[in-house]
């Protein structure tokens, strides 16, 4: 995948508006702040067809439907943080070589896949606008350039 992809999902009340350009991408944070809630968002944006680019991997999802799923061309792929699959070769494989963005929502970033600072979310709510946004937990270390970096030879 090469390129920003910019999402605006709405049901109801609910609005998120996010933009990813890596192909891992980490939402975490606390309870509370809209990490399942998204999740249910896309769920029913999905039964009504709405959301057919996105597909959700999460713990209802068995085995032969993730492959299943992993065949299929999806622009953002979804793992809930209970996803069973995460530590699964097979998953982490296809998912390097794979079409597409992933957006794995959990409290920690799983060690063993890829993982750049600027990919770390959180999500934040704007009440003026009644809209849930995404927002680089670590921005101040991607827009900030050391001036100097000192190096020590202990050898």
């Amino acid at each position: 995948m090469v390129g920003c992809v910019t999402y605006h999902l709405q049901a109801r009340d609910y609005f998120y508006d996010f933009s990813l350009v890596r192909k891992f991408n980490y939402l975490i944070g606390n309870s509370g702040i809209g990490k399942t809630t998204l999740v249910k968002l896309i769920r029913n944006l999905k039964k009504s067809k709405q959301a057919r680019s996105i597909c959700i991997l999460d713990d209802a999802t068995s085995n032969g439907f993730i492959h299943a799923a992993l065949e299929s061309e999806f622009n953002l792929y979804v793992a809930d943080e209970d996803f069973a699959y995460y530590n699964d070769n097979e998953f982490i494989s296809w998912a390097k070589q794979a079409d597409g963005h992933f957006l794995f929502i959990t409290r920690t970033i799983p060690s063993h896949l890829p993982c750049s600072v600027d990919a770390i979310f959180t999500v934040n709510y704007d009440e003026i606008l009644h809209t849930h946004y995404f927002s680089n937990v670590y921005k101040d270390l991607t827009t900030d350039k050391p001036r100097s970096v000192y190096v020590e030879d202990l050898g």
